[in-house]
């Protein structure tokens, strides 16, 4: 049993480190990762081939192990945050232990007093992050996060018991190390260590998955919803327009003259000028507003349960937040220019793709009217 558990905690080591190599942003979360399996299967090692005869664990095999369960700490909290940020904590109760376990050999302590500090050590290294990260993971993943921490509690819950067993029957240490008990103790161990280091894999496989998808629905040149991400808000947004018949009402938006813009300054500048656009809807954007762009110099803004009055009020305030942006390099400080088309869901649309084009319809007949000089305030309503 004992060489399984070894050779399991090894396993695990290599997996990690390979992880290491490969996940750059999680690299130093696996990092010590990698360290806790490697300190356990060595701590583990030691606790058999150097156990004093009244039933203790090997001094030199405390001291890896409580450093491995300071690692996994680490881990964690690199895992939650992306860096370590309470190093103090995690060491200290490390040390703690550390510390214990010397005073007692240097003062000949009882083979129960010193097993009573190094549970103690152990359930307080489990037990913490699920004080203090336990909050952050569960924000993030749910009920997931505080399964992730479940193995590491139940060990918690093993140390607390021993810790009593020797507080009340500090004779039973030599029952205590029995053959029957220390394979019992092995398995649990072999459980937990599998269950921990399969449930934080699948946390980091989740993060990844949820960081691909941020990837796949953001638009890289200005950080706005890209047109697969509209597309997919549209389709939730219009489904729940109809279930509870609510207005739903969409602004598609162009730069006018952007070819101009492109002629003028080059690609360089016609970037900036979506930038600009960008971080204007970005900042009048509501927190129930979907914006994105819908390609080249288009932009769409979702607007769930607005009418198309209050909408015109926001696209008001949005023009006049872009007549603000200066682009260097265009002639006589010329500012940047919207055509705005507006549409609200009605009965005459089949599904969302037909309120997509009357909205781009009514951007159109805009551009044209700017153009001709009768819509100076450059929105249509279709």
């Amino acid at each position: 049993m004992l060489s399984l558990l070894i050779s399991q905690f090894l396993i695990y080591a290599l997996a990690w480190s390979v992880g290491a190599a490969l996940l750059r942003e999680e690299r130093r979360a696996v990092l010590w990762w990698a360290s806790y399996c490697l300190l356990q299967a060595l701590g583990l090692d030691w606790m058999i081939r150097y156990a004093p005869p009244d039933g203790t664990i090997a001094p030199a095999a405390a001291v890896v192990m409580l450093a491995g369960y300071a690692c996994a700490d680490l881990g964690i909290d690199a895992f939650v945050h992306g860096r370590v940020r309470r190093a103090g904590l995690w060491v200290g109760a490390g040390l703690a232990g550390l510390l214990w376990q010397w005073a007692g050999v240097s003062g000949g302590w009882s083979a129960a007093r010193l097993g009573i500090g190094y549970n103690l050590c152990v359930a307080a290294l489990l037990a913490l992050p699920l004080v203090v990260l336990g909050p952050a993971l569960r924000r993030e993943f749910r009920f997931w996060g505080w399964l992730a921490l479940a193995p590491g509690g139940l060990m918690c819950l093993f140390a607390l018991l021993r810790t009593g067993v020797l507080i009340l029957h500090p004779e039973d240490v030599l029952h205590a190390a029995a053959p029957g008990v220390l394979e019992a103790l092995l398995q649990s161990t072999l459980w937990a260590a599998g269950a921990f280091n399969i449930a934080f894999l699948g946390l980091v496989l989740g993060r990844l998955v949820r960081q691909l998808h941020s990837r796949l629905d953001t638009d890289p040149l200005t950080g706005l919803i890209s047109r697969a991400g509209l597309e997919r808000r549209l389709a939730e947004a219009w489904a729940a327009s109809l279930r509870h018949e609510t207005p739903l009402t969409l602004a598609f938006i162009d730069i006018d003259d952007f070819k101009t813009i492109n002629d003028t300054g080059g690609h360089a500048l016609g970037d900036r000028a979506i930038q600009a656009v960008g971080r204007a809807l970005h900042q009048q954007a509501r927190e129930t507003d979907a914006v994105g762009r819908w390609g080249g110099d288009e932009f769409l803004i979702l607007m769930p349960q607005t009418s198309t009055a209050a909408a015109e009020a926001a696209v008001h305030r949005l023009r006049r937040q872009v007549r603000g942006c200066r682009l260097s390099g265009l002639l006589a400080e010329r500012s940047l220019e919207l055509s705005i088309g507006l549409a609200t869901r009605s009965e005459q649309d089949r599904d969302m793709l037909a309120l997509v084009r009357r909205a781009d319809a009514a951007m159109y007949r805009c551009k044209q009217a700017r153009k001709a000089g009768a819509d100076p305030d450059g929105r249509v309503k279709a």
